[in-house]
Protein backbone atom coordinates (compact mmCIF):
# COMPACT_ATOMS: atom_id res chain seq x y z
CA UNK A 1 0.00 0.00 0.00
CA UNK A 2 2.92 2.37 1.03
CA UNK A 3 6.43 2.18 0.01
CA UNK A 4 9.08 4.23 0.77
CA UNK A 5 12.15 4.21 -1.40
CA UNK A 6 15.50 5.42 -0.77
CA UNK A 7 14.47 8.41 1.62
CA UNK A 8 17.28 10.57 2.60
CA UNK A 9 16.67 13.79 4.90
CA UNK A 10 19.76 15.88 5.62
CA UNK A 11 19.86 19.05 7.81
CA UNK A 12 22.24 21.95 6.90
CA UNK A 13 23.48 20.06 3.58
CA UNK A 14 25.92 22.98 3.38
CA UNK A 15 27.43 23.75 6.86
CA UNK A 16 29.85 22.01 9.51
CA UNK A 17 26.74 20.92 11.20
CA UNK A 18 25.40 18.56 8.39
CA UNK A 19 23.17 15.68 9.71
CA UNK A 20 21.67 12.71 8.48
CA UNK A 21 17.95 12.18 9.91
CA UNK A 22 17.38 9.92 7.43
CA UNK A 23 19.89 7.49 5.17
CA UNK A 24 18.16 5.46 2.10
CA UNK A 25 15.24 4.27 4.57
CA UNK A 26 13.05 1.48 2.20
CA UNK A 27 10.48 -0.85 3.02
CA UNK A 28 6.67 -0.90 2.61
CA UNK A 29 3.92 -0.85 4.42
CA UNK A 30 1.03 -3.52 4.05
CA UNK A 31 -1.90 -3.27 3.99
CA UNK A 32 -4.73 -3.43 7.16
CA UNK A 33 -1.14 -3.87 9.14
CA UNK A 34 -0.18 -3.11 12.15
CA UNK A 35 3.63 -1.66 12.34
CA UNK A 36 5.65 -0.07 14.46
CA UNK A 37 8.66 1.85 14.32
CA UNK A 38 11.33 1.88 17.16
CA UNK A 39 14.89 3.58 17.81
CA UNK A 40 16.53 6.03 20.37
CA UNK A 41 15.99 9.41 20.58
CA UNK A 42 17.27 10.88 17.25
CA UNK A 43 17.13 7.65 15.67
CA UNK A 44 14.74 9.51 12.52
CA UNK A 45 11.26 8.41 13.55
CA UNK A 46 9.53 11.35 13.61
CA UNK A 47 11.18 12.46 10.94
CA UNK A 48 10.24 10.03 9.03
CA UNK A 49 6.27 10.28 10.36
CA UNK A 50 6.50 14.12 9.80
CA UNK A 51 7.30 12.91 5.65
CA UNK A 52 4.78 10.64 5.33
CA UNK A 53 2.62 13.02 6.93
CA UNK A 54 3.37 15.79 3.90
CA UNK A 55 5.04 17.96 7.01
CA UNK A 56 8.55 18.19 5.74
CA UNK A 57 9.74 17.25 2.44
CA UNK A 58 13.07 14.60 1.92
CA UNK A 59 16.10 15.45 0.98
CA UNK A 60 16.03 12.63 -2.08
CA UNK A 61 13.37 9.59 -2.32
CA UNK A 62 10.18 9.06 -2.78
CA UNK A 63 6.86 7.60 -0.98
CA UNK A 64 4.67 5.95 -3.08
CA UNK A 65 1.31 5.21 -2.10
CA UNK A 66 -1.06 2.88 -4.45
CA UNK A 67 1.47 2.45 -7.09
CA UNK A 68 1.62 6.92 -7.06
CA UNK A 69 4.10 9.26 -6.39
CA UNK A 70 2.88 11.07 -4.05
CA UNK A 71 6.08 12.63 -2.22
CA UNK A 72 9.67 13.19 -3.29
CA UNK A 73 11.62 16.37 -2.66
CA UNK A 74 9.42 18.09 -5.49
CA UNK A 75 6.45 17.35 -4.09
CA UNK A 76 3.67 19.98 -5.35
CA UNK A 77 0.74 20.68 -2.82
CA UNK A 78 -1.71 18.85 -4.36
CA UNK A 79 0.27 15.80 -3.95
CA UNK A 80 0.52 16.39 -0.01
CA UNK A 81 -3.05 17.71 0.66
CA UNK A 82 -3.71 14.26 -0.98
CA UNK A 83 -1.72 12.41 1.59
CA UNK A 84 -3.31 13.68 4.23
CA UNK A 85 -6.51 12.17 3.15
CA UNK A 86 -4.78 8.89 3.90
CA UNK A 87 -2.64 9.39 7.45
CA UNK A 88 -3.42 11.63 10.76
CA UNK A 89 -1.31 11.75 13.41
CA UNK A 90 -2.11 11.58 16.98
CA UNK A 91 0.38 13.43 18.97
CA UNK A 92 2.59 12.43 21.56
CA UNK A 93 0.30 14.51 23.77
CA UNK A 94 -3.18 13.38 22.47
CA UNK A 95 -4.41 15.98 25.34
CA UNK A 96 -3.24 18.88 23.06
CA UNK A 97 -5.41 18.02 19.99
CA UNK A 98 -8.53 19.03 22.44
CA UNK A 99 -9.74 22.86 22.31
CA UNK A 100 -13.51 22.08 21.75
CA UNK A 101 -16.31 22.91 24.28
CA UNK A 102 -17.86 19.31 24.85
CA UNK A 103 -16.86 15.75 23.62
CA UNK A 104 -19.51 16.04 20.86
CA UNK A 105 -17.90 19.05 19.47
CA UNK A 106 -14.70 17.52 19.54
CA UNK A 107 -15.76 14.83 17.73
CA UNK A 108 -18.01 15.95 15.05
CA UNK A 109 -15.47 18.71 14.22
CA UNK A 110 -14.65 17.39 11.04
CA UNK A 111 -17.84 15.92 10.27
CA UNK A 112 -21.52 16.28 10.85
CA UNK A 113 -22.39 12.37 10.74
CA UNK A 114 -24.02 11.71 14.49
CA UNK A 115 -25.36 8.62 13.17
CA UNK A 116 -21.61 7.16 12.58
CA UNK A 117 -20.33 9.12 15.63
CA UNK A 118 -23.19 6.63 18.02
CA UNK A 119 -22.03 3.62 15.75
CA UNK A 120 -18.07 4.20 17.24
CA UNK A 121 -18.93 5.32 20.66
CA UNK A 122 -21.09 2.14 21.31
CA UNK A 123 -18.43 -0.15 19.21
CA UNK A 124 -15.20 1.50 21.39
CA UNK A 125 -17.42 1.68 24.98
CA UNK A 126 -16.97 5.48 25.27
CA UNK A 127 -20.49 6.41 27.89
CA UNK A 128 -22.90 8.56 25.85
CA UNK A 129 -23.21 10.45 28.56
CA UNK A 130 -20.10 12.17 28.41
CA UNK A 131 -21.04 13.67 25.19
CA UNK A 132 -21.92 17.04 26.29
CA UNK A 133 -19.07 17.41 28.96
CA UNK A 134 -15.67 19.25 28.33
CA UNK A 135 -13.12 16.54 27.09
CA UNK A 136 -10.88 18.41 29.72
CA UNK A 137 -13.16 16.96 32.60
CA UNK A 138 -12.16 13.68 30.91
CA UNK A 139 -9.50 10.80 32.24
CA UNK A 140 -6.10 10.50 30.54
CA UNK A 141 -7.88 7.37 28.91
CA UNK A 142 -10.99 8.46 28.00
CA UNK A 143 -9.41 11.15 26.18
CA UNK A 144 -7.38 9.40 23.93
CA UNK A 145 -10.53 7.87 22.93
CA UNK A 146 -12.25 10.44 22.49
CA UNK A 147 -9.19 11.59 20.14
CA UNK A 148 -9.45 8.40 18.23
CA UNK A 149 -12.67 8.34 18.10
CA UNK A 150 -12.26 11.56 16.40
CA UNK A 151 -9.87 10.11 13.91
CA UNK A 152 -11.57 7.30 12.94
CA UNK A 153 -15.02 9.60 12.04
CA UNK A 154 -12.90 11.00 9.19
CA UNK A 155 -12.54 7.12 8.25
CA UNK A 156 -8.80 7.15 7.30
CA UNK A 157 -6.90 4.40 5.62
CA UNK A 158 -4.03 4.98 7.87
CA UNK A 159 -3.07 6.65 11.24
CA UNK A 160 -0.10 7.12 12.64
CA UNK A 161 0.54 7.07 16.57
CA UNK A 162 3.07 9.08 18.00
CA UNK A 163 3.83 7.67 21.45
CA UNK A 164 0.41 7.66 22.21
CA UNK A 165 0.14 5.46 25.05
CA UNK A 166 2.76 7.93 26.89
CA UNK A 167 1.72 8.71 30.53
CA UNK A 168 -0.65 6.32 30.89
CA UNK A 169 -0.99 4.00 33.62
CA UNK A 170 -0.44 0.16 33.03
CA UNK A 171 -4.03 -0.88 33.01
CA UNK A 172 -5.26 2.26 30.50
CA UNK A 173 -2.00 1.31 28.96
CA UNK A 174 -3.54 -2.10 28.00
CA UNK A 175 -6.89 -0.82 27.17
CA UNK A 176 -5.53 1.78 24.66
CA UNK A 177 -3.09 -0.93 22.81
CA UNK A 178 -6.36 -3.38 22.51
CA UNK A 179 -8.72 -0.36 21.32
CA UNK A 180 -6.24 0.37 18.78
CA UNK A 181 -6.14 -3.71 17.47
CA UNK A 182 -9.78 -3.39 17.44
CA UNK A 183 -9.27 -0.22 15.41
CA UNK A 184 -7.01 -2.59 12.83
CA UNK A 185 -9.14 -5.32 12.73
CA UNK A 186 -12.54 -4.34 12.69
CA UNK A 187 -11.86 -0.63 10.83
CA UNK A 188 -9.24 -2.35 8.71
CA UNK A 189 -7.49 0.22 9.31
CA UNK A 190 -3.72 0.61 8.83
CA UNK A 191 -1.45 2.00 11.71
CA UNK A 192 2.09 2.75 12.45
CA UNK A 193 3.03 2.63 15.79
CA UNK A 194 5.95 4.81 16.58
CA UNK A 195 6.55 4.13 20.75
CA UNK A 196 9.42 4.09 23.02
CA UNK A 197 7.55 1.26 25.32
CA UNK A 198 9.04 -2.21 23.88
CA UNK A 199 6.21 -4.21 25.55
CA UNK A 200 3.70 -2.07 23.98
CA UNK A 201 5.51 -3.13 20.25
CA UNK A 202 5.42 -6.18 20.71
CA UNK A 203 1.84 -6.79 21.84
CA UNK A 204 0.45 -4.25 19.00
CA UNK A 205 2.59 -5.19 16.18
CA UNK A 206 2.39 -7.39 13.19
CA UNK A 207 5.83 -6.22 12.51
CA UNK A 208 8.91 -3.71 13.42
CA UNK A 209 11.04 -1.50 12.04
CA UNK A 210 14.53 -0.57 13.71
CA UNK A 211 16.03 2.99 12.77
CA UNK A 212 19.19 3.43 14.34
CA UNK A 213 20.94 7.09 13.41
CA UNK A 214 18.83 7.48 10.27
CA UNK A 215 19.47 3.97 9.46
CA UNK A 216 16.90 1.15 8.55
CA UNK A 217 18.85 -1.61 10.23
CA UNK A 218 16.30 -4.11 10.68
CA UNK A 219 12.78 -5.48 10.14
CA UNK A 220 10.35 -8.17 10.67
CA UNK A 221 9.00 -10.10 13.28
CA UNK A 222 8.13 -8.38 16.68
CA UNK A 223 10.32 -10.32 18.90
CA UNK A 224 13.49 -10.43 16.73
CA UNK A 225 13.60 -7.13 16.37
CA UNK A 226 12.74 -5.82 19.59
CA UNK A 227 15.33 -9.08 20.89
CA UNK A 228 18.07 -6.89 18.40
CA UNK A 229 17.53 -3.84 19.76
CA UNK A 230 17.74 -4.75 23.13
CA UNK A 231 20.80 -6.20 22.44
CA UNK A 232 22.43 -3.05 21.19
CA UNK A 233 21.79 -3.18 17.27
CA UNK A 234 23.79 -2.41 14.82
CA UNK A 235 25.23 0.74 13.48
CA UNK A 236 24.76 1.29 10.00
CA UNK A 237 22.96 0.65 6.31
CA UNK A 238 21.25 -3.11 7.24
Amino acid sequence: MIEINNLWKIYNKRTLERTNALSSVSFKIKKEEIISIVGKTGSGKTTLANILLGITKPTDGKVILNNEIIINKKSKKRNLRKITNFLLLSFQYPEHQLFRITVREEILFNSNDEKYMNELIKNFNLQKNLLDKSPFVLSSGQKRKVILISLLIQKPKIIIFDEATSFLDPKSRREFISLLKKVNKKMKTTIIFISHNIQDVINISDRVVLLEEGFLTKIGNPKEVVDFYLKGGTHGKK
